[in-house]
């Protein structure tokens, strides 16, 4: 299978947080490099490309009232990772994707660990374009085919939107990567069998892994 890699609240609930500059006006993160690879692009830490890290907030304050841990993924104001997580990743992928330090401290301002602002960096086109039932919408984007109607836009006439939008990723176009996001999806990370299986093992917190069918190499 290939997983959409989600973050949910372990405790039952997310507790609030504050960080550096969150009454700011919102800090762009740009990417080293311009995208323009027929896909979108959207906040460039959304978009499976290095960024330029300055601007990620340098501390992140947890206001847990029960004193819960801070999961091993969380994703406010932007996903980050323990240093566990990191190491289960480049475990597998060294070097590949980014990782920006950031304090996280209690509701006093005290240190309680060093986490990582967590950046993909594989940006792949990894849907299989024979086997999904959604619409490339302007060859930008995967829509759901009732979101096509919904919006008076046509499609094809093999793809019947009375089915539930279904996602099939390409196994050839996925390759050896373990974490990549899809320049034609805006919305999530993904993550192989392999990876999965290695968050699972450790028991690594924070985590909702969405299943997602899969084409062998065609």
């Amino acid at each position: 299978m290939v997983y959409g890699l989600n973050v949910r609240p372990e405790w039952g609930f997310d507790p609030k947080r504050d960080w550096e500059g969150r009454d700011e006006p919102a800090r762009r993160i740009p990417a080293l490099n311009p995208v323009d690879d027929g896909g979108v692009v959207w906040d460039s830490h959304h978009s499976g490309v290095p960024v330029d890290g300055a601007n990620f907030p340098k501390w992140v304050r947890w206001a847990d009232p029960n004193d819960n841990p801070v999961p091993d993924f969380d994703s406010v104001p932007y996903l980050n990772v323990s240093e566990t997580a990191k190491q289960v990743i480049e475990s597998l992928e060294a070097g590949v994707h980014q990782f920006f330090p950031v304090d996280y401290q209690d509701l006093k301002g005290q240190h309680t660990g060093l986490r990582y602002w967590f950046v993909p960096c594989h940006r792949i086109d990894s849907v299989d374009r024979d086997h999904t039932n959604m619409v490339l919408r302007k060859g930008l984007e995967w829509c759901p085919a009732k979101d096509m109607l919904r919006r008076g836009e046509p499609i094809p006439d093999n793809v019947d939107p009375s089915k539930p939008a279904r996602l099939v990723f390409n196994l050839a176009a996925i390759g050896d990567r373990h974490i990549w996001r899809d320049k034609h999806m805006s919305s999530s990370q993904y993550i192989s069998d392999t990876m999965a299986s290695l968050f699972l093992q450790e028991g690594l917190t924070g985590l909702r892994l969405d299943e997602r069918s899969r084409a062998e190499a065609v």
